[in-house]
């Protein structure tokens, strides 16, 4: 069946109450970073996803538990900020499906993948195609320049220094990398896209370690914004005559679609 069919189906009965839900359970104050924006874009990935070769759904019971996944994965970080949230986000998701009179057992699967999904050891064989999707477009929103603020704001939230944040993100992020390109092949132009905002991430953080100028002041900046409860918005706002600052934030801004 066209994916395009299964995916606006899916959309059109689950996308509102989604977003609906979400906004009444996440405190965006907490982690900006991974609100309702981080959702709405890994649903984007997922739907880019759904439409390469091999990916294609059978029937909606895919791309129904997908949308649901994609947006209600990371909601019990308002309440469990540590690496493994998943359990809290279900128990949401339950709250969700019960509210609005939905059948757990129509979606085979879905909690235990929303469970899961902060999971990083990546078997080699994964045959849960649900798991496999959600969690890699839950890691294409790990690269590039929303992937670097995302990644510093939480690491920050947990209590790791700044001298400890840039090889502890490289290593993580190149773990993420290594399942995608497991999982897509590296001659199409969706990966290319993605294998760049990848490096985009690894250079900079790259940058951090060798103590390069600027980069260190961005670190710094962000680390101050997101211990006072402020977030991606409220950074780009802010006016600094550092190239590397400058740079950064014009990539911010282009990825997660905020205006200046």
């Amino acid at each position: 069946m066209d994916p395009s069919r299964l995916i606006i189906s899916s959309e059109q009965q689950f996308k509102k109450i989604l977003e609906g839900f979400f906004l009444t359970v996440y405190n965006e104050s907490l982690l900006p970073s991974h609100g309702i924006d981080h959702h709405r874009r890994v649903w984007r990935y997922a739907v880019e996803l759904l439409n390469l070769p091999g990916n294609t759904p059978e029937d909606s019971r895919l791309t129904d538990s997908l949308i649901i996944a994609s947006y209600l994965h990371d909601a019990g970080m308002a309440y469990e900020p540590g690496p493994r949230h998943g359990w809290k986000s279900a128990e949401l998701c339950r709250r969700f499906l019960e509210l609005n009179n939905l059948d757990e057992k129509d979606f085979p699967g879905l909690l235990n993948t929303i469970i899961e999904h902060d999971n990083k050891d990546y078997p080699e064989e994964n045959n849960d195609n649900l798991l496999k999707l959600l969690s890699l477009a839950d890691d294409l929103d790990a690269f590039g320049f929303a992937g670097i603020y995302r990644y510093l704001e939480i690491y920050f939230h947990r209590g790791i220094e700044p001298l400890t944040v840039a090889g502890m993100i490289r290593t993580n992020a190149a773990g993420r990398f290594r399942n995608f390109s497991r999982c897509v092949p590296g001659n199409i132009p969706f990966f290319i896209n993605h294998e760049k905002r990848f490096i985009i991430l690894d250079e900079f953080f790259k940058a951090c370690q060798a103590m390069e100028p600027g980069y260190a002041e961005v670190v710094e900046k962000i680390r101050q914004i997101t211990t006072s409860g402020q977030g991606p918005q409220f950074f780009i706002s802010l006016h600094d005559d550092n190239p590397v600052m400058t740079w950064f934030k014009e990539g911010l801004i282009k990825e997660m679609g905020y205006q200046q």
